[in-house]
C-alpha cells in the first residue's frame, strides 16, 4: 500500500513567487486594476470575471471596472486578465499533460497564474473550466476567501477578510487536479441561492448516469423496433415514449442495438471533440432482456433474482460498443456504471481498454479489488454521502471518504470520483469541504482541512465545534466498525445504510450525543463572536436539538426491546422508558413547530427536504411514536410483564400494572400497561387464525413436502396470503415441512425469493386490542425479514402500518416476533404480515403459528 504522495502521477509544483506585493489588486478601498475577458470570450468565463469582481469589492470595499479587451485601459491601472485575452494570448501556457504512470490524458482542468509584469496577471487555462478554477485559486490564496457552505457571493457560508489594500507577490503558479472527472451533487443553503463561483471546484468531465434510455430513446425505436427492447416473459416490453422511469433494459444482444447505441456515441464525440468520454450505461431499476440471446451472454450460475452473474451480458455489449467507436475516436472513454445488475465484475469476459468502470457499491475496498482484475486500465468510484431527504441524522464520514480516496490513488487506476452530496447543511458541510479538496489533491492532510472548516466558520469558537464534529464522527467511526463489511485496509459501508429508519440514529450512542452537546455548548458560550459567527452556531445547534431527541429515543427504543427485566427496579425502568419514548415524541413536534419553522430558521432549507420516510422529520413533526417505537415498548413491558407475574404472582403482579395506569392519559401507553396487567394476570387473547401453523393444510398435501414451481399460481387455499415478486425463470421454492416445525407437524419454508409478503388477517374491531405475530427461524444466508402489523382501512388503498418489527438475525434459532396494538377508529381488518426481501440462493426461512387475537374487553 503507497501514500498518495508516492502514487505515479505529475503532481504540480507549488506557486513559485518572487518579490511581494509586486500587482496591486487595491490600495486603501480603491481599486488599482481592471478585470479584463477576451471580445469573444464565452459566458462562463465572462461571469467568471464578474464573480471576480464581485468577491474582490467584498475584500476590498473597492469597485472593479470588468470589460472585454476591445476597451481601452485606464491610465496608471494594472489589468487582471481572465482567460484568452489579446494579452494573456501572448504567452506560453505550458500546461502538461496529466500523467499517471504511462497512462497520459489532457489537462483540462489545470490553470496557470502569472504576473508577467507589475501591472498584469493573467489566469489562463485550456478549458472554461480551469480558467474559472484559476479564478478562484487566486480568490483562496491571495485574498484569503473562503466559501465553506453553497452560496452567492457574501452568503452565510462565505468566509471573506477585510483588505483595503491588496497585493499579489510576482507568481507563476501551474496546478491541475489528481481525479480528472470530480462531481459532487450538492444544492445550497438557502432556496434560490445558487452557487455563483464554484468554490468546490466539481469537474465532472466523464459523465457517470444512467443513459441507455438516451441512447436509445423509446419515443424514437419504440414504434418501429420492438425487438430493440427487453423480452419479459413471452412479450417484448416496450416502453412509454421519453421513459425513464418505467425501468427498462435494452435486448443487448441484438446486433442493431450494439449499432444504435454506437452511432449515438459517435456523433456525440462529432459533436463534442473535445470530450474525453461518454457514458454507455445501464437505466435505473430492473427490467433486463429475457431473451435467450441475452441470457447467453450471463455467466454460469446467473442469479436473476438478485441480479448477479449479470455483468458479462453487459461488458460484452458495451465493449462491441466501445470496439466501433474506437475505430474512429481511438482515444476516448466509455464510462460503464457499475451499478444494479452491473455492480459485480464480470467472470467471463475482459473490458475494453478504452472502458472505465465506475462502481457504485456498499464496499469500496472489496469492490475495487475484485475490478481491478477485470481489464480495466481506469478506474472511477460512485459514492453516496446520505442524503438531506432520507437522513435527519447525517454520518460524518470524512476520514472514511478520505481512506477510500487514498486506497484508489494507491491502485494508480483512479481517474474518476462521483459523490450524490444532497447534505444537511451545515451539520454536514465538512464532509463536502474535505471531500473537494482530497478529489483535488489527496494529499492534504485531513486534520489540517477540519481545522481550517471550523476556524474558518466559527472563529474562536472553531475548537469547540471541531471537538463537537469529532464526537460526531467518532460515533460514525464505532458504527463503521461494527456494521461495516470487514477488509484489510478498513471497514466499510455505505453511508446510505438504515435510510429512512430509526437505525440511522446507531451511528450517535448517548455518551457521543452528550459529548457533542457539551462542546456545542461551549462553542455558543465562546465570548467575541461576531454576528455571522453566531448565526451559523444558531443553526447548528437549531438542527442538534432535533437530532439528539431522534438518538433519546432510539437508544430508549433499544433498550426496551433488549434489555432484561430481572427486578422491580427494572419494571419500574421500563415504565419511565415507555413514558419517554411518548414524551420526547412529543417534543419533537413542539420542538419543529415552535422553532425549526417559525422566524428566523424557517427560511433555511434545513430537514425540510427529508421524504415521508418511516422516520423522518415528517414523522417526527406528527408527534407520535413510530412503528418500531410501538413495538419497543409492548416488548419491554412485555418482559416485565413476565418477571412481575414469576416473582410476585398473578394477583399482585396484576395490582402493579393497574397502579401505573391508574392515571396514564397516553393512549399508547394505556393500552400497553393494559397488555401488562393482563399478560401479568395471565389473561391472554385466543388466536382468531385458523390453521395457524399449518396443520390442516399440510395433511391435505401430504407426502412430507410439496415444491411449488415457480410457474404455478399459488392456490390462496393452500398458502393462504403468500404473494411473491421474482424475476423471470429464477427458480425459488415455497414448501411445507415436517422437518422445521416450531410446534405441531409443519412449519412454512421460503427460499430463494427476491421480495415476498405473507400475511393473514381477520376482521377488525375499531378501537380493540389484539396480540398479533409469528415465528420464525433463518439461516445464515444474506436475507431481510420484517414483521409488519397493518390495518387496512375504507379507502381500499394500502394497508396503514401500526408496527414494524425488524428480526433480528439469530440463524437457526426459532424467534417469536410479536406485539400488542389497538385497532384504529376506522379499522376493518387487522393484518399480521412478514415480509422477504433479497433472499440468496441458499437463503432460507421457517414460519410457524401465526398469531393473531383479541384481548377480551374489560
Amino acid at each position: 500500500m503507497i501514500s498518495p504522495e508516492q502514487a505515479a502521477f505529475n503532481y504540480p509544483n507549488p506557486p513559485r513567487e518572487g518579490l511581494p506585493g509586486f500587482f496591486t489588486i487595491a490600495q486603501d478601498g480603491e481599486p488599482r486594476c481592471v478585470i479584463v475577458h477576451g471580445a469573444d470570450a464565452p459566458g462562463p468565463v465572462q461571469a467568471a470575471a464578474s464573480q471576480l469582481a464581485q468577491y474582490l469589492h467584498l475584500v476590498t470595499g473597492a469597485r472593479f471596472r470588468v470589460s472585454d479587451d476591445s476597451a481601452s485601459m485606464p491610465d496608471g491601472m494594472g489589468a487582471i486578465h481572465v482567460g484568452e485575452t489579446a494579452v494573456s494570448a501572448g504567452e506560453p501556457l505550458d500546461l502538461p499533460d496529466v500523467r499517471y504512470g504511462d497512462d497520459v490524458l489532457p489537462n483540462v482542468h489545470g490553470y496557470v497564474i502569472r504576473t508577467p509584469d507589475p501591472r498584469t496577471l493573467t489566469i489562463r487555462g485550456r478549458t472554461t473550466e480551469a480558467v474559472r478554477y484559476g479564478v478562484i485559486a487566486l480568490l483562496e490564496r491571495y485574498a484569503g476567501v473562503r466559501q465553506f457552505w453553497l452560496g452567492r457571493p457574501g452568503s452565510l457560508g462565505d468566509v471573506i477578510p477585510s483588505r483595503p489594500t491588496l497585493r499579489v507577490p510576482e507568481v507563476e503558479w501551474r496546478d491541475w487536479p489528481y481525479f480528472i472527472s470530480r462531481s459532487m451533487s450538492m444544492h445550497p443553503l438557502l432556496p434560490g441561492g445558487g452557487n455563483a463561483l464554484d468554490f468546490f471546484r466539481r469537474g465532472g468531465t466523464l459523465p457517470c448516469s444512467e443513459n441507455y434510455y438516451r441512447l436509445m430513446p423509446p419515443e424514437k425505436y419504440g414504434e418501429t423496433h420492438p425487438e430493440y427492447f427487453p423480452l419479459i416473459g413471452e412479450t417484448r416490453r416496450v416502453p412509454p415514449p421519453s421513459s425513464y422511469s418505467s425501468r427498462w433494459q435494452p435486448c443487448v444482444s441484438n446486433p442493431e442495438v450494439v449499432q444504435v447505441m454506437a452511432d449515438a456515441v459517435l456523433a456525440y464525440f462529432r459533436d463534442n471533440p473535445d470530450a474525453l468520454g461518454m457514458n454507455v450505461s445501464v437505466n435505473d431499476g430492473h427490467g433486463d432482456c429475457t431473451c435467450a440471446g441475452c441470457r447467453a451472454m450471463d455467466a454460469p450460475g446467473a442469479d436473476y433474482s438478485r441480479r448477479t452473474g449479470m455483468s458479462d451480458r453487459y461488458v460484452k455489449f458495451t465493449n462491441q460498443v466501445a470496439e466501433k467507436v474506437a475505430r474512429e475516436f481511438p482515444s476516448k472513454m466509455i464510462v460503464f456504471l457499475a451499478y444494479s445488475a452491473t455492480r459485480q465484475p464480470p467472470t467471463t469476459v475482459q473490458l475494453h481498454p478504452n472502458i472505465l468502470p465506475v462502481l457504485t457499491v456498499s464496499s469500496t475496498f472489496d469492490a475495487w479489488d475484485q475490478w481491478m482484475p477485470s481489464g480495466a486500465r481506469r478506474m472511477g468510484l460512485y459514492l453516496h454521502h446520505n442524503g438531506k431527504s432520507h437522513f435527519v441524522l447525517p454520518k460524518l464520514d470524512t476520514r472514511q471518504v478520505a481512506r477510500r480516496i487514498r486506497y484508489l490513488v494507491a491502485s494508480g487506476r483512479a481517474r474518476v470520483l462521483y459523490k450524490e452530496m444532497h447534505l444537511h447543511w451545515p451539520v454536514s458541510g465538512s464532509v463536502a469541504y474535505v471531500t473537494s479538496r482530497l478529489a483535488w489533491d489527496p494529499r492534504r492532510d485531513v486534520d489540517e482541512l477540519l481545522d481550517e472548516y471550523y476556524a474558518g466558520l466559527y472563529g474562536p469558537a472553531g475548537a469547540a465545534m471541531r471537538e463537537h464534529h469529532d464526537a460526531i464522527e467518532a460515533g460514525y467511526e464505532r458504527w463503521l466498525r461494527e456494521q461495516g463489511v470487514p477488509h484489510w485496509f478498513a471497514p466499510d459501508a455505505s453511508a446510505t445504510t438504515h435510510a429512512g429508519s430509526s437505525e440511522q440514529f446507531r451511528v450517535l450512542n448517548p455518551e457521543e450525543a452528550a459529548r457533542a452537546a457539551a462542546a456545542l455548548a461551549r462553542a455558543t458560550a465562546t465570548p467575541g463572536l461576531d454576528d455571522r459567527q453566531q448565526e451559523r452556531l444558531a443553526l447548528v445547534q437549531a438542527m442538534f436539538r432535533l437530532q439528539a431527541l431522534g438518538v433519546r429515543r432510539y437508544w430508549t427504543d433499544v433498550r426496551l426491546a433488549t434489555e432484561p427485566v430481572h427486578s422491580e427496579v427494572d419494571a419500574k425502568r421500563v415504565v419511565a422508558d415507555a413514558r419517554d419514548v411518548v414524551a420526547v415524541s412529543r417534543a419533537m413536534r413542539a420542538y419543529i413547530e415552535t422553532t425549526l419553522e417559525q422566524p428566523p430558521l424557517d427560511r433555511y432549507e434545513l430537514f425540510r427536504q427529508n421524504r415521508p420516510l418511516t422516520i423522518s422529520y415528517h414523522s417526527m413533526k406528527t408527534g407520535e411514536p413510530g412503528p418500531d417505537s410501538v413495538a419497543a415498548i409492548h416488548a419491554g413491558v412485555r418482559a416485565a410483564a413476565d418477571y412481575l407475574r414469576e416473582a410476585f404472582g398473578t394477583e399482585r403482579a396484576g395490582d402493579w400494572w393497574r397502579a401505573q395506569r391508574k392515571d396514564e392519559s397516553e393512549p399508547l401507553l394505556l393500552t400497553a400497561f393494559e397488555s401488562g396487567e393482563d399478560r401479568a394476570r395471565g389473561i391472554e387473547p385466543a388466536n382468531l387464525l385458523t390453521d395457524p401453523g399449518y396443520e390442516e393444510v399440510g395433511a391435505k398435501l401430504a407426502p412430507d413436502e410439496r415444491d411449488l414451481d415457480a410457474d404455478v399460481a399459488l392456490d390462496p387455499g393452500h398458502i393462504g396470503g403468500l404473494h411473491i415478486w421474482h424475476a423471470d425463470r429464477t427458480p425459488f421454492r415455497v414448501a411445507l415441512t415436517r422437518s422445521e416445525p416450531r410446534s405441531g407437524d409443519w412449519s412454512l419454508m421460503l427460499e430463494h425469493l427476491v421480495r415476498a409478503r405473507l400475511g393473514r388477517s381477520v376482521p377488525a374491531e375499531p378501537g380493540a386490542r389484539y396480540r398479533a405475530g409469528l415465528w420464525i427461524r433463518h439461516n445464515d444466508a444474506p436475507g431481510k425479514y420484517v414483521v409488519v402489523i397493518s390495518a387496512a382501512m375504507p379507502d381500499g388503498g394500502l394497508p396503514t402500518p401500526l408496527v414494524t418489527m425488524p428480526v433480528p438475525e439469530r440463524p437457526d434459532q426459532w424467534q417469536e416476533i410479536a406485539t400488542d396494538v389497538v385497532a384504529p377508529a376506522e379499522a376493518r381488518r387487522m393484518n399480521v404480515q412478514l415480509l422477504i426481501d433479497s433472499q440468496a440462493q441458499d437463503a432460507r426461512c421457517w414460519v410457524d403459528d401465526f398469531f393473531l387475537g383479541k384481548y377480551p374487553e374489560r
